[in-house]
């Protein structure tokens, strides 16, 4: 949205209700916020969101929406593993692994959580 700041500081506070934006200067929204991979985006997101405040994640569509993405296996396999899915855990966490992973303590930290479903009881 464009304002002509003139305007804006002429009005000394807006007394009423009145027009100020200039309407003919605003920038359209970027089409990029309505693609496929935008959307894609979104539902991955969420998903990390979810797992990070300890709600259902759709473990599916988070690697669906993101195949190339090394975290997309890991929020899966996070998310996995809190339910105690442990085979569907390492299998999540081995598929990370297969993707360029972004530091060597990211690495490090899912090969950590491989032995860590090796080890737990299965639910």
């Amino acid at each position: 949205v464009c304002y002509d700041l003139r305007k804006v500081f002429a009005a000394k506070g807006l007394h009423k209700d009145v027009e100020i934006a200039e309407n003919y200067l605003n920038i359209a929204p970027d089409s990029f916020l309505y693609s496929q991979e935008f959307q894609q985006f979104r539902v991955f997101r969420e998903n990390k969101m979810n797992l990070l405040q300890k709600k259902p994640v759709d473990t599916a569509a988070v690697v669906r929406n993101n195949p190339y993405y090394y975290d997309a296996y890991r929020i899966a396999g996070d998310y996995s593993l809190q339910q105690g899915w442990n085979e569907a855990a390492i299998k999540y966490y081995r598929q990370a692994l297969s993707k360029e992973i972004a530091t060597k303590d990211e690495r490090r930290s899912i090969e950590e959580k491989i032995k860590e479903a090796q080890k737990k009881p299965k639910k």
